[in-house]
């Protein structure tokens, strides 16, 4: 009976030696684990991809989109030279006669071919047909800018105040003059003063009297402007 407790507590005592030794590799193995960093390599969070955005550093950078465009001021000419338009009335009266013989002979040059004539009537279906091609490529900004300035046509030169002549008081007028489509002078706006209200008035006075053959656009319709003209008055 006493030999088999002894043996008992020899096979009690080494399972217990044998967990204790298999606990105490685990435990190294786990302390070897974390100081290599392997748990912090398992818990370590998913990293999220970041958008990064490549730009070209030698293409130019792109220019910022207008604003609205609020309403087109007037255009405006400087010193536009006042002179009347060259007369060319005569040079036409002298190529009259010389196209009537020539009129004379188309008409009896047509007269007996009635097919020719039918034959030159559709020809004015192609250049309607491009007339309005034009127009749908039309520049609005461009038709409303003078192409070709406005001449004076007629207009009286401004009458130097008496009382201001006999003092010798001298002094220059600066005007805006809007020139309508129409030719006529809509507004007269003083831009520099020349000190002397009678001085200003007389030059305004002066503009109003003014006639012109009115700016052209690049499609060769009148169109409004502003015309910038200084009066001296020594």
């Amino acid at each position: 009976m006493f030999m088999g407790g002894e043996n008992l507590d020899v096979t009690v005592k080494e399972k217990y030696l044998s967990w204790g030794a298999s606990f105490g590799i685990h435990f190294c193995i786990l302390i070897a684990a974390a100081a290599m960093g392997l748990f912090s390599m398992a818990t370590e969070p998913e990293k999220r991809p970041i958008d990064v955005e490549i730009y070209d550093a030698s293409a130019p950078e792109s220019a910022p989109e207008p604003a609205a465009e609020a309403a087109a001021p007037m255009p405006s000419i400087d010193d536009i030279p006042l002179e009347p338009p060259k007369k060319e009335q005569p040079q036409e009266q002298q190529e009259q006669p010389k196209e009537t013989p020539k009129t004379a002979a188309t008409n009896s040059s047509t007269a007996p071919s009635t097919s020719e004539g039918k034959s030159e009537k559709p020809s004015a279906a192609p250049s309607e047909s491009t007339g309005g091609g034009e127009s749908t490529g039309r520049d609005a900004a461009a038709a409303q800018r003078p192409s070709v300035p406005p001449k004076l046509i007629s207009g009286s030169a401004p009458a130097y105040p008496k009382e201001l002549d006999r003092k010798g008081i001298t002094g220059t007028v600066g005007l805006a003059i809007v020139v309508g489509a129409n030719g006529g002078v809509q507004s007269v706006d003083v831009t520099s003063s020349s000190g002397h209200a009678e001085l200003d008035q007389a030059a305004i006075t002066a503009a109003y009297t003014y006639s012109f053959e009115p700016a052209r656009n690049i499609y060769d319709e009148p169109v409004a402007c502003r015309v910038n003209r200084s009066f001296s008055f020594s």
